[in-house]
């Protein structure tokens, strides 16, 4: 075979190694991209602060009514939900949760399962619920740990740290995934909570 053949044949050998070399790199790089923050403001007066005694002994759970997306999946929505962590208050602690709103029944599976793979993302670092009063200014921190079950929970809540939930004007949760804010929470608007019914110390 001619040199200038066989010369050929190597550079046109070279030529597609090194393309598919580009396309695994790029399907590496992609895969190894850190995904954007997701970052969830609620500062609407729609949402509220409502009894759900059947999941929290009594507590409260607020729904993010008209939440804006700041960054990340438009589809993850968090509510909050300050409470008994059973359905019997004698056995139970109060905490304070952090979970996604669920699905809708009309999604698809596909919507499902990137659901799901993007709930145990952003919700699988732990990080700290920060509380501001009235006049925006911090006045106590909590840390918050991601559980096996997608969610973002405290440890035992004593009283004193249930009436700092209570008293707060903001609710901030960080984490290195996610930033969680609501104005919503107001003591007057726990009018209906129980006295408090889960063990706190």
């Amino acid at each position: 075979m001619p040199k200038a053949k066989r010369a050929a044949r190597r550079v046109a050998r070279v030529g597609v190694a090194a393309i598919a070399g580009l396309h695994i790199f790029a399907s590496l790089s992609v895969e190894a991209a850190p995904r954007e923050k997701l970052e969830v403001i609620d500062a609407s007066a729609r949402s509220e602060w409502v009894v759900d005694e059947h999941a929290w002994g009594g507590g409260v759970l607020l729904y993010f009514l008209d939440a804006k997306h700041k960054s990340g999946p438009p589809d993850l929505i968090p509510n909050f939900a300050l409470g008994c962590d059973s359905i019997d208050p004698a056995k139970s602690v109060w905490r304070f949760l952090v979970e996604l709103a669920p699905l809708g029944s009309d999604a698809s599976g596909e919507e499902e399962t990137a659901y799901m793979k993007n709930k145990a993302y952003y919700f699988g670092a732990p990080g700290t619920v920060i509380l501001i009063d009235e006049m925006d200014k911090e006045f106590k921190r909590v840390p918050i740990r991601a559980t096996a079950w997608g969610t973002l929970e405290t440890a035992r809540l004593t009283r004193e740290e249930v009436t700092s939930f209570t008293d707060a004007s903001l609710i901030r949760v960080e984490t290195p995934r996610v930033v969680f804010e609501t104005r919503a929470l107001r003591a007057g608007s726990l009018h209906l909570m129980r006295k408090l019914p889960c063990a706190a110390p």
